[in-house]
């Protein structure tokens, strides 16, 4: 209750107002469900994600930035380009779409074959983004560069002993430079981790050559993987 000017005592349906609050948290509790039954079904089960309330890292001032999702101390961090358009909402995941479903393979078959017992299922994987809204098609360079503090705050967060970049705007993000071509090939020392860069997933599924040099990078990935263990 309050009382108004004239002192007269106002009362507010303050069951209503709890009503609505009790509705309001069921929707959000739902949502949640639905979202770590998401995780789950990926075979994530223990998860580290940071999430940008509101992002003013560029012009575009997004009212949330693309996170990643994964194990909390992965020793395995992926690096994608743009997030789907739908993942900022919760709509999308990951392993969505044909690009997804080809991301969620190569990550399974490089943790069954891997040599190091804390990746051994897609779940033990971090999968992040170098560009952390799905608008910013048209200037991917500038947002990656741009995005670069989030990702790092992710890293820094997770600290893996190997990051797998996949596409241009990735190795933009971490070290400068979009020529994938030069860049594959050899590992790349980033802080305290090891940086394999190669060719976006996109890429790989639409060009048998890439497709090629994609799995020895997978395979030199997959090494330094092994050396982590020990």
């Amino acid at each position: 209750m309050m009382l108004a000017n004239d002192g007269i005592v106002v009362k507010h349906n303050y069951y209503g107002i709890i009503s609505a609050m009790r509705e309001e948290l069921i929707e959000i509790i739902k949502c949640l469900k639905e979202h770590l039954e998401l995780l789950r079904y990926s075979g994530i089960t223990d998860v580290l994600y940071i999430k940008e309330e509101f992002c003013s890292a560029c012009a575009r001032h997004i009212s949330g930035a693309a996170q990643g999702h994964g194990r909390a101390d992965a020793e395995v961090f992926f690096v994608l380009g743009c997030p789907p358009k739908g993942q900022i909402e919760g709509q999308t995941g990951h392993f969505d779409g044909e690009t997804g479903s080809q991301l969620q393979k190569i990550i399974q078959w490089m943790a069954r074959v891997s040599k190091n017992e804390r990746f051994k299922s897609a779940g033990d994987a971090y999968v992040s983004y170098a560009v952390k809204c799905p608008d910013a098609a048209s200037c991917i360079d500038e947002a990656a560069l741009a995005c670069k503090p989030l990702l790092e705050k992710e890293l820094g967060a997770v600290k893996p002993k190997v990051v797998v970049a996949l596409g241009g705007a990735a190795a933009l993000a971490l070290t400068g430079s979009r020529d994938v071509k030069g860049l594959r090939g050899r590992a790349h020392v980033l802080g305290g981790a090891k940086l394999i860069i190669s060719h976006a997933v996109a890429d790989i599924i639409r060009n048998a050559e890439l497709k090629k040099e994609a799995w020895a990078d997978l395979e030199l990935a997959l090494e330094e993987i092994s050396k982590a263990a020990v």
